[in-house]
């Protein structure tokens, strides 16, 4: 099954996997499931840490991929400032 997650189970899929529903959690862990995140998630976690609502420590892109999940990345969807802002390249 292909499944696109939104933000917030992204983040906790990363963060705390105890708050996911435990039905949520057994899809995500299904090694036939193919988990998407969508570049507008990655964005939304962009935009938030450079505000000072969201406190990140990673690279959103890159842990997409660390964990498994198919990412679609396009830097023309995403401005290429949001990126560089994220990994604290001002």
């Amino acid at each position: 099954m292909k499944i696109l997650i939104d933000t917030h189970i992204f983040l906790w899929a990363l963060s705390d996997p105890g708050k996911l529903n435990a039905n949520y959690r057994a899809e995500l862990e299904t090694p036939t499931n193919i988990i998407y995140v969508s570049a507008i998630s990655v964005a939304e976690i962009m935009i938030k840490s450079s505000v000072g609502i969201l406190e990140v420590d990673f690279d959103p892109e890159e842990m997409s991929r660390q964990s498994g999940f198919d990412f679609e990345f396009r830097r023309g969807v995403i401005h290429e400032s949001w990126v560089q802002g994220c990994r604290g390249e001002y």
